[in-house]
């Protein structure tokens, strides 16, 4: 299974396998900072500039990332997500 989180503070202990998890954080999120409280412990993790924890919701470069997500084979991080993380 998948599962995204959204802005969301990363838990003690990683998810157990075979979840693959994917953490969405911003860079501008005033109530997360700092952003490494959101870097999920063996998630696939990904840090944006621009826009805040609701801005996430709207972003079209995020849309985008997800859908390639979700249409990517399991085990395989979409191409575009080289250069989206930080």
């Amino acid at each position: 299974g998948r599962l995204f989180a959204l802005g969301a503070p990363a838990p003690a202990e990683p998810v157990a396998p075979p979840v693959e998890v994917t953490a969405l954080c911003s860079y501008d999120d005033p109530w997360l900072g700092p952003v490494e409280r959101a870097r999920w412990p063996g998630a696939t993790t990904v840090a944006i500039r621009g826009y805040g924890r609701l801005g996430l919701l709207h972003a079209p470069y995020v849309y985008e990332l997800l859908r390639e997500h979700l249409l990517s084979p399991a085990g395989a991080p979409p191409r575009s997500w080289k250069s989206a993380a930080s």
